[in-house]
């Protein structure tokens, strides 16, 4: 009985060493895949940038300045060799926008420093390509969070109120990408008991 005792714990550790020897080379391995085939890739990791405003975000590559576009407070391009998915152009996109809240029209504020939209009057200016809507009209103080419009200090939350947006006359919505030729109008309305 004692041999049979003293192989079955011996049993156990190896079946337990092994499980650990698994574990730590589940572990290993894909650090092994996913290692750089070289020194020269290790070193290309650039740190995101804070930012406030699109001038916080400039870089200068070939002693060109760069425009880059800050959203949520990172700017989107941090070094030249990466990639951008709003580049700056010069010729903008530009339609009207009008905000309507409880029957009043909204006055549209663009902060100075920001490159990307700008707008005057109820006229709205994106130099950039595929920006969502919605982010538009972030820049121009208007911002959607948790079915609430947010308008200055004023919020309009569904289901008290009814949000709906406009785009060339159609029916859209703020995560729709193409940005709009004529006009956006957003009307928020108190919903009636």
């Amino acid at each position: 009985m004692g041999k049979s005792l003293l192989k079955s714990q011996k049993l156990k550790q190896a079946v337990v060493l092994t499980l650990m020897f698994l574990i730590a080379l589940g572990f290993m391995v894909p650090g092994f895949i996913n290692a750089p085939l070289s020194n020269e890739d290790s070193g290309t990791y650039v740190e995101p940038r804070l930012c406030q405003t699109d001038a916080d975000c400039y870089l200068t590559c070939d002693n060109v300045p760069l425009k880059v576009l800050c959203s949520q407070n990172l700017c989107f391009q941090n070094s030249c060799k990466e990639y951008s998915p709003y580049p700056f152009v010069e010729n903008a996109v530009s339609f009207s926008l009008d905000v309507q809240a409880d029957k009043t029209n909204v006055n549209l504020v663009t902060q100075p420093n920001n490159l990307f939209v700008t707008s005057e009057s109820n006229t709205v200016k994106v130099h950039t390509y595929g920006l969502p809507l919605g982010v538009v009209l972030d820049r121009v103080g208007v911002s959607f969070i948790n079915n609430c419009a947010n308008i200055g200090t004023n919020s309009y939350c569904i289901p008290d109120w009814n949000i709906t947006f406009l785009r060339n006359g159609n029916h859209s919505s703020l995560q729709s990408v193409a940005l709009p030729t004529d006009s956006v109008k957003v009307l928020i309305t108190k919903i009636e008991s």
